[in-house]
């Protein structure tokens, strides 16, 4: 029988370790990456894949993380038992049906102002990574996971076949507005790996080019505020995005976004804040919600 594994970050029990020795076992690396072990895919799977390839999932969760969390409703749409490790009570349970999970489910009250939120602390003076953080933690601290399981346990309700009701979850928002963050989020730090990128100071002066990111925040250090747009020379009159990274004193702290050679021009994403106050009255804002 093939196991698929997935595990939180933390505690790692021992019946999980020995799991992972097996031959037949499938094991996640990551949210969207799946380690094989003998058998010959020839891609790496998806959550969802792995999920219908598995006879059983073995998984930890600390009630937080949404790859877990996902990976559970999915195998009780297709009826595949789970075994739990359940961080905050350091138990295990089994789950055969939806209904034997929702006692772990944690509720909170839904976010008011998720727009207004969600912009203080993209236009505040702080790190992308803190920006992320902060938006990761509101999702994970609204309704979202017991409205995600109340949807799942309608699909099973009413027999929806397995890929539409995987279709349903996926598109799923229960947060619209900070998904579509966390969203850009994802591809701004995608092109940071990208090469290529030009320095300017806040006045406007070319300091030069550079091969890697890595390189750039070398040369900037921990103070100052620099621009550096990132280019890719090797897609020229084609239609692609185009990211520009604000740095202060050593953080990336806003993004803009540009459409290069479509006809939607420009736009900004991640407002680069010029009013400090602003910057500190939404980053106060926040610290006052939680």
């Amino acid at each position: 029988m093939a196991t698929l594994l997935i595990a939180c970050r933390g505690e790692v029990p021992q019946e999980f370790l020995e799991e992972m020795n097996k031959e037949d076992s499938l094991l996640v690396t990551g949210p969207e990456e799946i380690l094989v072990r003998g058998r010959s895919y020839k891609k790496a799977l998806s959550i969802a894949e792995a999920v219908e390839a598995c006879d059983k999932l073995l998984v930890t969760w600390d009630a937080i993380e949404i790859t877990p969390f996902i990976s559970i409703l999915m195998a009780t749409i297709r009826g595949k038992p789970v075994r739990m490790f359940y961080a905050p009570s350091k138990k295990w349970a089994d789950i055969t049906k939806i209904e034997e999970f929702e006692e772990y489910i944690r509720v909170f009250p839904k976010i008011p102002d998720e727009e207004q939120i969600a912009r203080s602390i993209c236009s505040a003076n702080a790190s992308l990574e803190s920006k992320r953080a902060a938006l990761i933690f509101i999702t994970q601290t609204s309704s979202y996971y017991k409205e995600m399981f109340d949807l799942t346990k309608g699909l099973i309700a009413s027999g929806t076949e397995f890929h539409s009701a995987l279709g349903s979850l996926l598109t799923y928002e229960a947060t619209p507005v900070i998904d579509k963050c966390l969203s850009e989020l994802r591809y701004a730090f995608k092109h940071l790996s990208l090469r290529n990128f030009y320095v300017y100071t806040d006045k406007g002066v070319s300091l030069g080019l550079f091969d890697t990111f890595e390189n750039v925040v070398n040369f900037v250090g921990t103070c100052g505020s620099y621009k550096v747009e990132e280019w890719d020379i090797y897609r020229e009159g084609s239609d692609h995005y185009r990211y520009d990274y604000f740095i202060q004193d050593g953080n990336i702290c806003w993004f803009d976004k540009w459409l290069v050679g479509g006809p939607l021009g420009s736009y900004r994403h991640f407002d680069k804040c010029i009013d400090n106050y602003y910057s500190k009255k939404g980053m106060e804002e926040l610290y006052e919600i939680f």
